[in-house]
């Protein structure tokens, strides 16, 4: 739940869209970029004044509105109801903290102040963004397909059970970014990045598309 009506209640519930929670709104005066939200992902909302009751239910919930007094009251109804509370003006009372999040595909750099300031956490993840580029997606998209389908015809061992084969050999990768996969990538040479995994790796492309696929597009459920 996404307790207010501002850009800052936005933001949270776009969060939280992105990762596939069922999202709930409540909240005066709903700022356009929230109204759009609600609309594209045809979220609930309630367009009025908190209420204890509204946190039944509820597995977490953001409070982001305006008024320490009806914080407060959030934070206080929240432990009541056993719910994870987020108090976005003072992090030093909340369950959790959300990062400042930088996504690039299956790439997340999160920068946190552990709630201390998000002013200053929102600052620097704007001066990260220019060097974390969209190519970095792009890289894990591709690197997660070899993992798939196999290293040098053998899957690759891991928790998630994608195959029962030897561990890719940690020098394979450093040869891989010291001969500049990521440099090819960012200058959009896909090409050539990929029949360097394929000399590598002895991984064969399928010719597929390569997109860096983030958790909207994973996870998404919008009315479009």
């Amino acid at each position: 739940m996404v307790v207010g009506g501002g850009p800052v209640a936005a933001g949270k519930t776009r969060l939280l869209l992105e990762y596939g929670a069922k999202t709930v709104v409540v909240g005066k005066h709903l700022c356009p970029a929230l109204v759009e939200l609600i609309g594209r992902w045809g979220l609930e909302f309630s367009e009025r004044e908190y209420r204890p009751d509204d946190q039944q239910g509820v597995m977490l919930v953001f409070a982001c509105t305006d008024s320490p007094d009806v914080q407060a009251q959030i934070l206080s109804d929240a432990r009541r109801f056993g719910v994870l509370a987020c108090r976005v003006d003072d992090g030093s009372v909340s369950d959790f903290c959300s990062a400042a999040l930088i996504q690039r595909g299956e790439v997340c750099v999160a920068v946190s102040t552990s709630g201390s300031s998000p002013a200053l956490a929102a600052r620097i993840k704007r001066e990260l963004e220019p060097y974390i580029g969209s190519h970095y997606g792009v890289a894990a998209t591709l690197l997660g397909r070899v993992r798939e389908q196999g290293y040098r015809g053998v899957a690759v061992n891991s928790d998630a059970g994608l195959g029962s084969g030897p561990p890719v050999d940690p020098e394979v990768f450093a040869e891989l970014f010291g001969r500049g996969f990521l440099d090819l990538l960012a200058r959009g040479q896909l090409q050539q990045a990929v029949a360097l995994l394929e000399e590598l790796c002895g991984w064969r492309h399928d010719a597929g598309p390569v997109e860096p696929v983030g958790p909207e597009i994973r996870r998404g459920k919008r009315k479009d």
